[in-house]
């Protein structure tokens, strides 16, 4: 049988088991303190003090309580009244919220070792920095559930086999005796080469120049005659100037050395005197000369007798021009 009291501090309505009549509780509601009282009596409100000495004002002299003084047990927490429709409808809600949530987290599906393995990558990735925001945000949210998901399961042992097998292939497989020799062998040539390439460049160089000179002919003394040829004031282009020696004065072997040198002009009627064309070496032989001017049609041109004979000086030349 139960004892039905209601609190007179917030009218809570508490069913209490009978067994505890006469004792002290709190209202689990309000936390007011009040004596149970008997089944078929209504309930009131008792003064603190007379809930600290209950034997003096609560029970006979010489009498001994049923049970001593204790808080509200459990068992007095008090049910929800079956006229309260609002607390029973709270109670179904809730009751099917938690039902809810516990079928969609059993139907929700772990993550494969595939994936957790792609997840682990992205999370490698994102601590190395290179990643954009939203890669990053993806990337924590992944590593988070395969936390939560692969915690202290077996996938954790393959994520960490996995780690060890990525680092054990990222370093070079240990060389033999003869391997290690032959690679101290070519890092020796190769410190070689780059030492001694100045020396082998220079000496080649140089063995250039000496067979050059040793094959080149000796030339006699020549100088470096050059200027302008014009007609009625306008540039003659593409007409030959010859250099015919009278006097040469330059030596080869002993005998003086009579070679014609020529050039032709340019769109500016400029002349450079070529003392042999084929291989490129320029200058007249020194001394006295007699000029000679052609069209590239092979007609002369009547040249002032001031002008038609010049003497060709050793080294660097003034400029000769002729006025046609």
């Amino acid at each position: 049988m139960t004892i039905r009291y209601e609190c007179a501090q917030c009218s809570a309505v508490l069913k209490i088991r009978d067994e505890l009549a006469g004792t002290s509780a709190k209202c689990p509601k309000c936390k007011a303190e009040f004596l149970i009282p008997s089944a078929g009596k209504p309930g009131k409100k008792v003064s603190k003090a007379a809930l600290k000495s209950p034997k003096e004002e609560l029970m006979p002299a010489g009498a001994l309580p049923k049970m001593p003084m204790v808080d509200m047990p459990t068992e007095v927490t008090p049910k929800v009244d079956p006229a309260d429709t609002d607390l029973l409808e709270i109670a179904r809600a809730a009751a099917a919220d938690a039902a809810t949530a516990a079928t969609r987290a059993a139907e929700a599906p772990k993550p494969s070792i595939a994936e957790l393995m792609r997840e682990h990558e992205a999370t490698r990735k994102k601590k190395k920095g290179g990643s954009s925001p939203k890669e990053k945000s993806d990337a924590a949210s992944s590593s988070s559930l395969a936390a939560m998901v692969t915690s202290g399961s077996a996938a954790d042992v393959l994520t960490r086999n996995y780690d060890q097998k990525r680092g054990q292939a990222a370093e070079p497989a240990p060389m033999t005796r003869e391997e290690r020799r032959a690679a101290e062998q070519k890092e020796a040539l190769r410190a070689f080469v780059l030492k001694m390439w100045p020396v082998a460049l220079g000496v080649l160089v140089g063995a250039y120049f000496l067979f050059s000179y040793l094959m080149s002919e000796p030339l006699p003394d020549l100088g470096y005659p050059s200027g302008v040829v014009t007609q009625n004031g306008q540039p003659m282009a593409n007409v030959l100037v010859e250099f015919i020696p009278i006097e040469s004065t330059s030596q080869l072997d002993g005998k003086a050395v009579n070679t014609v040198s020529s050039g032709y002009t340019d769109q500016n009627g400029y002349y450079e005197i070529m003392f042999d064309a084929e291989q490129g070496i320029s200058g007249a032989v020194v001394g006295k000369h007699r000029i000679k001017i052609t069209s590239i049609d092979g007609i002369g041109f009547n040249i002032p007798p001031d002008q038609s004979t010049q003497v060709v000086e050793d080294g660097a030349s003034p400029e000769i021009n002729f006025t046609l």
